[in-house]
């Protein structure tokens, strides 16, 4: 875990601790998270908030971080609200709009909630700023129900 990482606290905002425990450690523990600095900072039901300092390794050649961060932070952020009710899911679909970039130093929050958990598909938004608040991408998304998370 990078230095960033250990400097986030994740908040419990409702659901039950067990669930938060491992949801936290699955996080903490997926490669491409670690890779990604990719790290939850909150979590209720139905709701997820991930952050992600940009550093080089997010950059592209225009000097701005790639849009596939954007990408990884709100689909990671729509998969954990998700989880927050004790579900498994996959992305099925994402569509995204851009709204502004961000730089090497930045701070990106995403911030997710569901919209309707289905019996075989969830769909869910996010959104995700910089550390001064400002938007600077939507999504949307839909995930296929992969069955329940722990046996709670």
């Amino acid at each position: 875990m990078d230095d960033f990482g250990k400097s986030i606290i994740p908040e419990n905002q409702g659901i039950p601790d067990d669930l938060f425990k491992d949801i936290i450690k699955t996080n903490l523990s997926c490669r491409f998270f670690q890779e990604m600095g990719i790290y939850v900072s909150a979590l209720g039901p139905g709701f997820a908030e991930i952050k992600c300092r940009i550093n080089e390794k997010h950059i592209n050649p225009r000097g701005i971080a790639h849009g596939a961060v954007y990408f990884a932070v709100l689909d990671t952020a729509m998969g954990m609200a998700i989880r927050t009710i004790n579900y498994n899911c996959v992305t099925i679909q994402f569509a995204s709009s851009f709204v502004s970039s961000v730089k090497e130093g930045d701070l990106v929050i995403g911030k997710a909630e569901i919209d309707h958990a289905g019996r075989s598909v969830f769909y869910a938004q996010g959104r995700l700023y910089d550390q001064n608040e400002k938007l600077i991408n939507t999504a949307s998304g839909s995930f296929y129900n992969m069955g329940t998370f722990l046996n709670i």
